[in-house]
């Protein structure tokens, strides 16, 4: 009995050597990539911890100084504003001071149609006097009566202008 379990143990030990030399490359193969693989993923997650808590540490900052910031942003916001305000100050000036020489253009314009209208009327009023004065043959102290209305009229109109 003691030579079977004796060729039972070298067979357990030449199966376990055979084993042994067929499988230790591949095994060892095995081993180093999941290994390799295993550092990999730890050197990332590494990483990835890093970038996370430098985001963290930035988010943290920022909310400490929000209201500094709210300042600063509210400060540009008023300058631009102001900026705006005088921007639009400014169009509504030189818009005012287009409409007011266009108002003196218009108005000058209007004098004048005024003052030729005014003219053509004195004219017309002097034409039909003088024919009333040769039709009633007037005497001279009526005609000299109009000459001097006229002339009374014709500074009127010269003061117009």
């Amino acid at each position: 009995m003691n030579m079977e379990l004796l060729y039972t143990i070298i067979n357990f030990l030449v199966f376990v050597a055979l084993l042994y030399f067929l499988l230790k490359k591949p095994t060892q193969t095995a081993m180093n990539q999941r290994n390799t693989k295993v550092v990999e993923d730890i050197r990332l997650s590494t990483e990835l911890k890093d970038f996370a808590d430098q985001a963290l540490k930035k988010s943290r900052e920022r909310i400490k100084n929000i209201d500094q910031y709210k300042k600063v942003l509210k400060e540009e916001v008023e300058k631009d504003i102001e900026k705006l305000r005088l921007h639009q100050t400014h169009k509504s000036e030189e818009e005012l001071r287009r409409i007011e020489e266009d108002a003196k253009q218009k108005a000058a314009l209007q004098a004048i149609n005024f003052k030729n209208r005014l003219e053509k009327e004195i004219k017309q009023k002097l034409f039909e006097e003088t024919q009333n004065i040769f039709q009633n043959n007037l005497d001279t102290k009526a005609h000299d009566k109009l000459n001097k209305e006229y002339l009374k009229k014709l500074e009127e109109v010269q003061s117009l202008r």
